[in-house]
This record gives C-alpha cells, sequence and structure tokens, in this order.
C-alpha cells in the first residue's frame, strides 16, 4: 500500500481507535496564541530544521514532519499517554522526572495536567526548543542540559513520583542502560512509577523504528552494522557509511531494542517487578474494536507465539513496543 495513502486511512480512523480524554484532563489542554506559536515556528526553524532544504517541506514527507514537530506529537501524548498514566496515579501535583525529553512536546502534555516536571536532555537544540516550546504553552518547566547518568546524579537526592523515559532507553549503549536503570529504580519511593515507553522491543520480528527491515533486532551488532545497507531508508544506510569513523557509535545510539532481559539484570528480578500497566493492553482493553482488529493481525499471532513460549513472562514484554508502567514497592 502506498504510505500515503496508509497515513491518510491511518489517521482517519484514529478517532475509532483511540479511547476519549477524560473531560477532566481534556479541559487542562493549552492553546498557543498567536505571539506562542510564533514563537514555536521560529524556535523550530533555528534549531530542529536548522540548515533543512526549503524544498523539503514542499514535500508530503516535510509538511508531515513539520505539523508533527508543530502539534501533532503534542496531539498524540495528550490522546494516548496522559490518560494511560493519569490512571495510574494522578498527574496533577505528581513530581515527575523526565529523561530525555526532546523538542519538549511530552513535557508540555505533563505540565499543562498540574504535574511538576523536570525533564533533561542532551542534544542542545532540542532543548532550546524544548524551552521555547514551554514557554509558548506558559508552562513552568525545569529544563536542564544533562545526559541520563548526569540526572543520575543530580536529582539523587530528590523524590519523584514519576521517573520516565519516552523512547530514550533503546539509544543508550549497555552499560549506560546498565548504570541508569538501576540508579533511577533505586532512586523512586514506594509507590512510586518507573515508566518506559515508544521504546522498540528487541524481541520483534520487525524493525519499524531505525532500518524497517525483518528480524533486524535479532541480529549480532556486527552483523546488523553490515546489513543495515540494505534498509530502504536513504538516511539510515548513509548513517552506516563505512568511512565514517564515527558510523559505528552513530549506529548503536540509532537504537536496537531494549528487551525483558534488562529489567531482569539492571533492575531486580523480573517476577518480582509489579507492572500495574502496559498501554497497548490498556487501550485494547478500553476500545472493543482496536482489540478485535488486533486479533486479526500477524502481530497477535506473533505475541501469542512469544506467550505459549515465556508463559511466566508479563505481556507487556511481548509488545511490538515496551510501554510499561512499573511500581516500586
Amino acid at each position: 500500500m502506498d504510505k500515503k495513502l496508509y497515513n491518510t486511512l491511518r489517521d482517519n480512523f484514529k478517532k475509532y481507535l483511540e479511547p476519549p480524554v477524560p473531560k477532566r484532563l481534556k479541559n487542562k489542554f493549552r492553546s498557543l496564541d498567536n505571539a506562542g506559536k510564533e514563537l514555536l515556528v521560529s524556535s523550530l526553524m533555528k534549531n530542529h530544521f536548522l540548515n533543512t532544504p526549503k524544498a523539503y517541506f514542499e514535500t508530503y514527507e516535510g509538511q508531515r514532519d513539520y505539523q508533527s514537530h508543530l502539534l501533532s506529537r503534542l496531539d498524540s501524548y495528550r490522546e494516548k499517554y496522559i490518560s494511560w498514566l493519569d490512571n495510574a496515579k494522578a498527574l496533577d501535583g505528581s513530581k515527575i522526572l523526565e529523561i530525555g525529553c526532546g523538542s519538549g512536546c511530552s513535557t508540555v502534555a505533563l505540565a499543562e495536567q498540574g504535574a511538576q516536571v523536570t525533564a533533561i536532555d542532551i542534544n542542545e537544540n532540542s532543548l532550546k526548543t524544548a524551552i521555547d516550546r514551554c514557554k509558548a504553552y506558559k508552562l513552568d518547566v525545569s529544563i536542564q542540559k544533562a545526559n541520563a547518568i548526569d540526572a543520575v546524579k543530580m536529582y539523587s537526592k530528590q523524590q519523584f513520583d514519576f521517573i520516565l523515559f519516552f523512547a530514550v532507553l533503546e539509544h543508550m549503549t549497555i552499560n549506560e542502560r546498565k548504570i541508569v536503570m538501576k540508579a533511577t529504580w533505586d532512586m523512586l519511593p514506594e509507590g512510586g512509577l518507573w515508566v518506559i515507553s515508544n521504546t522498540p522491543n528487541r524481541l520483534w520480528y520487525y524493525d519499524s523504528h531505525s532500518s524497517l527491515l525483518p528480524f533486524f533486532h535479532w541480529l549480532p551488532d556486527d552483523i546488523a552494522f553490515l546489513y543495515g545497507v540494505n534498509s530502504p531508508l536513504d538516511y539510515y544506510r548513509r548513517l552506516l557509511s563505512p568511512g565514517d569513523d564515527n558510523a559505528r557509535e552513530e549506529f548503536i545510539r540509532e537504537g536496537r531494542g531494549v528487551s525483558f532481559h534488562e529489567f531482569d539484570l539492571f533492575m531486580a528480578p523480573l517476577d518480582s517487578l509489579k507492572i500495574i500497566s502496559c498501554l497497548p493492553l490498556y487501550l485494547r482493553k478500553k476500545n472493543i474494536l482496536r482489540d478485535l482488529i488486533w486479533r486479526l493481525m500477524t502481530e497477535y499471532k506473533y505475541e501469542s507465539f512469544l506467550a505459549k513460549v515465556g508463559p511466566h513472562i508479563h505481556k507487556g514484554f511481548y509488545q511490538p513496543y515496551l510501554e510499561l508502567i512499573i511500581q516500586k514497592e
């Protein structure tokens, strides 16, 4: 199916698949005034889209990319993640450490609900946009430049109700995950929530995150690095240029997925972790149509196969992406 047609169909049917956001949460969504929109547009052009050719914005993909960073990603966080998180623990008044805030879409979605958000990221351009985005929405958020290991040191004496990893763990090296997962888990007080979301599952049979290649997550790094040149994505093939000394590190940073093994090794024995919610399972339970469609897909058959092989492991670890809320006991 043509990608443009697929995206159009997905967008048109999205309203039937997403559960409605509770009114008490929806009433807290903030809108941009003209000055705020001008600030955000200017920040995106100076930071995220710096050196992007003008012709790119005239393409379908370019417009989609621009709208995603302007408004669509924020809408997605509001529609999917806010209800899910708030269902586990009220966001209003909660103290949140967001590790890897990017350009601040998720940060705004959390802060406008009344959460006290401390957000960190290592990318300076992303941080500039995150700061401007929060200003545009008139939100007071603490945003700092730091990597995850720095954050552990900076905030080790503070207590948070949530520690969030939105699309970030897969971009860390194994040693970084080992340090950060254990340290952030230890930081949480009893009853605190450790959240991972939008992180590709290493066990999944298809890499929809980076290379768009089947069985890519399963390959050893050395083989995957060589095989990645078969990706249909131009930027990914360029990433793996053999003449680039930084290509290997960039390849690792692009993400090869995370699985239940890191949790078992770095946080606590898997059977002792109290997983209180998984986003895909939560959404299917809320929407019968979504659940019925899932049961007709190949992905459901694969999930069922994994569950038969490892019936003692939570089904949240058998989804295409890891999206889990784990409570500290």
